[in-house]
């Protein structure tokens, strides 16, 4: 994906971190993982022990005590498309000044009948996406790729928040 140009004192937080995969091959002093789905985050506990700070609560619910160096999101933002502006403002609320977001998420649909599947299974495709998270964040690396044949294509965004 990206080079996270991780510090062992870098404080992480995963959004929507499912069971884990990602933040297991993180390793630095602190780092959190918040997800609605309490089954996945019952695998992410398995899987981590005690090297993250597991939240079973959705984004736009949670609270922290400080702010984070770093943020990731895979393919959270697709899944409700109408928070967009919401979920942008709870992330700079989340970040230091100069802290980084990794955001990997869907950006278009190769076709009509993809489209309809996807949309069957709660997932919108919208490149506006890609431009809401340019216009607040300093983009340091926006790239999209084809997946499946083009049936769909997904973004790979590297931004940094100034306050």
């Amino acid at each position: 994906m990206v080079n996270l140009n991780l510090k062992e004192s870098d404080k992480i937080l995963e959004v929507g971190c499912g069971t884990g995969y990602i933040l297991k091959r993180i390793n630095v002093c602190l780092k959190h993982g918040i997800d609605a789905s309490p089954e996945m985050l019952a695998i992410a506990d398995r899987k981590l022990d005690s090297s993250a700070v597991l939240e079973h609560i959705s984004f736009l619910d949670y609270q922290s005590n400080y702010k984070f160096d770093k943020i990731i999101l895979s393919y959270f933002f697709t899944i409700s498309l109408s928070n967009t502006d919401r979920y942008i403002e709870k992330l700079k609320s989340l970040l230091i000044d100069g802290g980084h977001v990794y955001i990997v998420d869907f950006h278009k649909y190769g076709n009509e009948y993809y489209r309809r599947y996807m949309n069957w299974h709660g997932i919108e495709m919208n490149p506006n996406l890609s431009r809401a998270l340019e216009d607040n964040f300093q983009t340091n690396m926006f790239n999209v790729r084809k997946a499946y044949a083009g049936m769909w294509e997904y973004f790979i965004f590297h931004g940094k928040y100034n306050a």
